[in-house]
């Protein structure tokens, strides 16, 4: 959920009143992010991430090895990810 409030903007559902929220959190179907502007990686990572399920839900070390995080090369790389990625989606 820090992910996709970070990527997009704000949490999801936020314009729901209390009751839809905690229906939609419970019942629905998990949230996602928005639109083709991120990776594939990346909408697959908060997929696995944002499972319901918890025996489907991958542990922290298995997200670890995810190539959403795996393929960062090193600090500086992510730094710059980050901020292309917050450009990208403010445009």
């Amino acid at each position: 959920m820090s992910a996709i409030h970070m990527a997009e903007g704000c949490v999801p559902y936020n314009k729901l009143p209390d009751k839809a929220l905690i229906q939609q959190i419970t019942r629905g179907p998990a949230p996602t992010l928005k639109g083709n502007k991120w990776s594939e990686k990346f909408h697959y990572f908060i997929e696995e991430c944002l499972q319901k399920n918890p025996a489907e839900r991958p542990s922290a070390r298995q997200l670890l090895s995810h190539p959403f995080i795996t393929e960062i090369s090193n600090e500086r790389v992510v730094q710059k990810n980050i901020m292309k990625h917050l450009q990208r989606a403010n445009h």
